[in-house]
């Protein structure tokens, strides 16, 4: 998973990352901006609790059901909270819309990746198994 934000953002990225306490902020140069990026499956699972049931937008409450959909496949077994945030005056999730536009914004993505190793079959037999995880 990665959130990201342009160059100026990288003051509020390394903010979140000490708030946190985990998670790499790096400059992607390829995207010329800075990077929060979490890769462990407890980080993943953190942030999911974290946003679990915060979201006030039907289609971001349907991202995070996939994203939470895809963390249970995992044996992780996080009830997702269907029920919209709902935001008043007296909080700052609207402040989040100006802050997302002039600083970056937030993403999930989730990567299939090939791992390989060798192991041993029934008769003793060096190998190669291959593995696709997520």
């Amino acid at each position: 998973m990665s959130f990201w934000s342009n160059s100026k953002g990288r003051t509020y990225l390394q903010e979140i990352q000490s708030v946190l306490g985990f998670g790499k902020v790096y400059f992607d140069i390829s995207a010329n901006a800075y990077r929060y990026r979490v890769t462990t499956n407890s980080e993943n699972l953190k942030l999911a609790i974290l946003f679990n049931g915060k979201f006030a937008t039907i289609n971001k409450i349907n991202q995070l059901k996939l994203w939470i959909d895809v963390l249970n496949a995992d044996s992780v077994k996080l009830t997702f909270n269907p029920n919209p945030f709902l935001p008043s005056l007296n909080d700052s999730w609207l402040s989040g819309f100006t802050t997302a536009a002039a600083a970056g914004s937030f993403f999930v993505s989730v990567l299939k990746q090939k791992y390989k190793k060798e192991v041993l079959d029934s008769e003793g037999n060096l190998g190669i198994k291959e593995t696709i995880s997520q």
